[in-house]
């Protein structure tokens, strides 16, 4: 069984490699099996982070998400590995967090931590369980406490396996669909 920190070094280290061409076939296919979604189609608001390299790219996810006049809400971190959405538009402030993630200006009236949809990044997924490895601050195991709406991720091959092959503790939650 391996440690999650192994897992993150050993996938992240496969998504650094994978050739550019083959990353990009394989995130526009995942993007529209997602758009297909009988959930996206009926989704007026939309949890998504802006990702960074080497994760699946979502920016043109994002833009797609605003195209169809649905709200997209990015998430922002605070203090105690707590998260907040904040619904973006075109002109959103963006900075980068201490953890390295672009994030919107925090405006309370912007505040939005029950969207339809919340696309849940990580790094492997279970595809037994639907248990995810994440990036280790458990930011989303804790928002997903709280959570009501549908939980999905969109997975690169190398991303996925068929058994949680890792220790799963208590405060690991599920997710509802995996993509790949």
């Amino acid at each position: 069984m391996e440690s999650k920190a192994e897992i993150r070094k050993n996938v992240l280290h496969q998504l650094t490699v994978k050739p550019k061409s083959e990353r990009e076939s394989e995130t526009q296919k995942l993007v529209m099996q997602f758009l297909k979604l009988d959930e996206y189609q009926n989704a007026t608001s939309i949890g998504i982070t802006i990702s960074n390299f080497p994760e699946l790219d979502t920016h043109q996810l994002i833009k797609r998400i605003l195209k169809d006049q649905k709200k997209v809400c990015c998430p922002i971190t605070l203090p105690h590995h707590q998260m907040d959405f904040i619904e973006i538009s075109p002109d959103t402030n963006f900075k980068k967090s201490d953890f390295g993630i672009w994030e919107p200006e925090w405006k309370k009236e912007k505040v939005n931590n029950q969207p339809d949809i919340l696309i849940v990044p990580g790094i492997k997924y279970a595809l037994d369980t639907h248990q995810r490895v994440g990036f280790g601050g458990g930011f989303y195991d804790r928002f997903l406490k709280k959570f009501n709406g549908h939980t999905i991720t969109l997975a690169l091959p190398e991303q996925v396996t068929l058994r949680a092959d890792w220790q799963i503790e208590p405060t690991d939650m599920s997710i509802d669909q995996i993509l790949h």
